[in-house]
């Protein structure tokens, strides 16, 4: 891994927020292999470390609240990672006497508490992940009260072939059904045969069939 890139993830989690603004972290950087080898032979849990090129071990130092703060670090240096092709997933020490021998491993001191090892690489050419379908907005987001269903109502469709999401995200994943037609980029992104154009405040797709729309807030909805 590009010691640039590697510069960029560091900088994601400095720059995280935390309570109280304490920034109560440290980032260990380990690209050692035979250091890499001997975590994965520790983290029965995440042996596949052992195929990483770069592990980046959190510590929090006298944390209020180290599990929330240390997730919001963590979180933007996955972002980051995977803005540069690269992916992650955080291993958890939860047998007894892992995470001990870990800190002993990277002279982690012992009034300190190590959180997770998060592993960076590359993908293998070819790979296609299955994905995990994210829950129907009804099911997660009330309104007022528990139980009163939020209803989203921030999209809007004049036709199949003009869809106008308000959001406040950037980043927005569509998955399209075509019908027959073929959609080439227009100077933006080209996704499974559709055409999306994003700016900071609204989102256009264009496709021929049926659309599915997920925003980062509370835009969700099925057109077409």
């Amino acid at each position: 891994v590009p010691r640039r890139i590697v510069n960029r993830i560091l900088r994601a989690g400095r720059w995280a927020p935390s309570s109280s603004n304490g920034m109560p972290w440290h980032f260990v950087v380990i690209q050692d292999p035979a250091t890499i080898k001997s975590l994965a032979e520790t983290a029965t849990q995440g042996s596949f470390i052992g195929q990483a090129p770069l592990i980046i071990a959190i510590v929090m130092d006298n944390a209020a609240r180290p599990d929330l703060d240390s997730g919001r670090a963590l979180q933007q240096m996955e972002l980051v990672a995977w803005s540069e092709g690269m992916g992650t997933c955080f291993v958890g020490l939860r047998a007894e006497g892992q995470k001990e021998k870990v800190k002993e491993m990277l002279g982690i001191p012992a009034e300190m508490e190590l959180i997770t090892l998060l592993p960076f690489g590359y993908r293998e050419d070819g790979f296609q992940g299955r994905g995990t379908p994210r829950k129907p907005m009804a099911e997660m987001a009330h309104s007022e009260k528990f139980g009163q269903q939020w209803v989203a109502a921030a999209c809007a469709a004049s036709s199949a072939l003009d869809i106008r999401c308000e959001a406040t995200s950037r980043y927005a994943t569509a998955i399209t059904r075509n019908s027959g037609k073929n959609y080439r980029p227009t100077g933006s992104t080209d996704l499974n045969n559709s055409v999306f154009h994003i700016s900071t405040r609204r989102l256009f797709f264009e496709a021929s069939s049926t659309v599915v729309v997920w925003l980062s807030d509370s835009c969700s909805e099925r057109v077409g």
